[in-house]
């Protein structure tokens, strides 16, 4: 892929880059053919750079971040800015999103700790950027002139949950004012009406409208997730992966629906029942057996070449699954309690997605117990149903929704999902996606031009990482034309 981009072009990454503390923890069992130096962090990280350089992106989202001083220093030096959040819990990785700063400004970041909610300890990243005007892209910039979510604090005190929610509503104010001004800046004041005009005014305002959309920045939402691996654990991995599209729908709204690119590492497989969630925007629970949900199948102690070969006869066959159908095991109540869980309101700030996401929550979520799953105050008998819901209920029909319209960027430029994303001693397949929002016609969109595909599985010899990959997993790469409407 070519280094230089057009003015209205944006090129978006997406890499787990395999924690250091992960590669020493797990090396024994699914990196057995990866030698002590190829897993050395500082060649690696060497390898990742190089990779950046070549792809030039404008906006990095990496997953197993456990050195991001070191990355933050190196890609500042190459003229990006990032900001980190690290998992809950005992595990010192965690996410982070990098951004040009010669050609985009960051207006907001929303941290999602899903262990605020009893959804284990994955995070997520919310971001809305603006595309700088042409006349300034290629000058560097020092920051964000909109603060940004702080750094977690151990502990996650209130009184910190609090500041953080307000500096959020301080950031979107000034940010919604800076439009205003931008907007009645560029389409002036309103000018008497001439004979014959229309009396409405409704065509003046639709001008208006239009004029103003032209000269304001182009702004859209970049989320970043990596979502829980357990195989097993279907339900928590819906009911991450729902937050997170009610979370950028609401990022959404809030920026005047601008569009939306969602990417990350999923821990599910193409064309699972999670797959197929995320771009359908909805699932039948019935069907779907929480143990197969993400089709993430493991193979350690299968090997790799013997894993690499069932890859290569299902591509000879035409057929790619990654997982084997079962007959659905009914789910409990507290399994569907998590499925439906959402995140825990936050003080102060208005529940985002209305009435199609109001009372989804299970037991303990919308008052002060504690999250599903925990051994105190977990989802009790008959929680996921709040009694008196009608019969058109989603939560009665056991239908799970989301309100985003997403398809894969690799799916609309070549027709299909990546045969494999990542690949060692446990598993080969797909589990890393960009997904981005489908708007209506005439609205702002991200319209994908292009991707980068990862090695042809054919010529692989070892699994990952190795002499020539620095993780377990490939980078995808997507480039996208802003259309302003």
């Amino acid at each position: 892929m070519k280094a230089s981009i057009p003015e209205d072009r944006l090129r978006i990454l997406s890499y787990n880059i395999l924690a250091e503390s992960l590669a020493h923890e797990f090396g024994a069992h699914l990196y057995r053919g990866t030698s002590a130096h190829e897993l050395a962090w500082d060649r690696r990280c060497a390898a990742f750079l190089k990779e950046i350089e070549a792809h030039s992106p404008d906006v990095l989202c990496l997953q197993e971040v456990d050195h991001f001083t070191q990355l933050k220093r190196e890609l500042a030096a190459r003229g990006y800015q990032g900001r980190y959040l690290k998992r809950t819990g005992a595990r010192v990785d965690g996410l982070a999103i990098f951004w040009r700063t010669a050609r985009l400004r960051q207006v907001f970041m929303d941290n999602i700790r899903f262990a605020e909610s009893g959804l284990r300890d994955n995070v997520a990243q919310v971001a809305t950027f603006e595309l700088l005007p042409a006349e300034e892209q290629g000058r560097e910039r020092e920051g964000s002139p909109v603060p940004s979510s702080p750094p977690p604090s151990p502990g996650r005190p209130a009184s910190s949950l609090r500041e953080e929610v307000l500096q959020q509503q301080r950031s979107w104010a000034q940010w919604q004012r800076r439009r205003r001004q931008a907007a009645g800046e560029g389409s002036g004041q309103a000018s008497p009406r001439q004979p014959g005009s229309d009396p409405t005014g409704s065509r003046g305002e639709a001008t208006s409208a239009a004029a103003a959309a032209a000269i304001l920045p182009f702004t859209f939402i970049v989320s970043n997730v990596h979502v829980l691996f357990n195989p097993k654990r279907g339900d928590v991995k819906l009911a991450q992966t729902r937050n997170l599209l009610h979370a950028v729908h609401g990022a959404s709204r809030r920026a005047g629906g601008a569009p939306a690119v969602v990417c990350g590492d999923f821990n599910s497989a193409a064309y699972s029942d999670v797959h197929c969630f995320i771009t359908s925007g909805e699932l039948g629970l019935q069907a779907v057996d929480r143990r197969w949900a993400s089709g993430q199948v493991e193979g350690i102690g299968r090997g790799w070449y013997r894993m690499r070969r069932r890859l290569l006869d299902e591509l000879a066959s035409g057929v790619i699954r990654g997982y084997a159908p079962k007959v659905p095991v009914p789910w409990t109540e507290e399994e569907l309690a998590v499925a439906f869980a959402r995140l825990r309101s936050r003080p102060g700030v208005e529940e985002e997605g209305g009435e199609e996401f109001d009372g989804a929550g299970a037991g303990g979520l919308n008052g002060a117990g504690a999250g599903v799953g925990s051994s105190a105050g977990g989802p009790r008998s008959g929680d996921w149903i709040p009694d008196g819901l009608p019969d058109t209920d989603p939560r009665r029909k056991m239908l799970l929704t989301h309100p985003l319209t997403l398809r894969s960027a690799y799916q609309a430029v070549t027709g299909e999902e990546p045969v494999w994303t990542t690949c060692h001693d446990g598993y080969m397949g797909t589990v890393d996606y960009i997904f981005y929002s489908l708007e209506p016609n005439g609205a702002p969109s991200l319209e994908p031009r292009g991707v980068l595909l990862p090695p042809v599985a054919q010529s692989l010899r070892s699994g990952l990482p190795n002499a020539h990959w620095p993780s377990d997993h490939v980078c995808l790469v997507a480039d996208f034309d802003a259309r302003r409407a």
